[in-house]
């Protein structure tokens, strides 16, 4: 029961949670990873790295619609799971905001990906070139990791704040409450961790 002066706080209620997270982007790991196999076969002939272009985008796609307007916030893990991704406002991203929010939390992969596709088809890299691509990749990973798990109230990472996203629960509506700021002894852990 509250009276005059005392306030409720919603916060608990409005973030999703690290568990839901984590299973809703294994799920649209299924969702893509089936049309991708698909796709690369059928263009396994290609030219080039045709298959692998077509496969990129659209995989981008997906997440960009995904989490723009024309797909309200919910890729179909989230949707699955009743969550979604929104601005401050509480609003599905920007299309701009949306690529950038894919850039940083799977298309930072892509290089990676592409490094292990080329060592299967037999197009090793010298081992330089895949450390000047692997080491930065990687330290990106490991702060993104490292914030969605210290931020323990929203789970915001750094494809969330690049973006100036946030992943509440599908009940929430409205813009999304104020959270504490991320410590200054946070940035000396993630750097320790990177060079680590």
């Amino acid at each position: 029961m509250t009276g005059p002066g005392t306030t409720t706080d919603d916060r608990p209620g409005a973030f999703a949670s690290l568990g839901a997270r984590f299973v809703a982007n294994l799920l649209d790991l299924v969702v893509i990873t089936i049309p991708s196999m698909i796709v690369s076969r059928v263009l396994a002939d290609a030219p080039g790295r045709a298959g692998d272009a077509v496969v990129t985008a659209l995989v981008s796609l997906y997440f960009i619609v995904s989490y723009s307007a024309a797909g309200r916030g919910y890729s179909v893990g989230k949707f699955m799971l009743g969550i979604r991704v929104v601005d401050a406002l509480g609003n599905p991203l920007s299309v701009s905001a949306a690529a950038v929010r894919w850039f940083l939390s799977i298309g930072i992969a892509l290089p990676l990906i592409f490094l292990a596709i080329g060592f299967e088809r037999g197009l090793p890299l010298q081992t330089g070139p895949a450390f000047a691509i692997c080491v930065p990749i990687l330290c990106v990973v490991v702060v993104d990791s490292y914030m969605a798990v210290a931020n323990r109230e929203s789970h915001r990472s750094l494809h969330d704040v690049a973006a100036g996203s946030f992943v509440v629960r599908r009940e929430h509506t409205g813009t999304v409450p104020a959270t504490e700021s991320f410590g200054r002894s946070h940035f000396a852990w993630m750097a320790l961790c990177c060079v680590l």
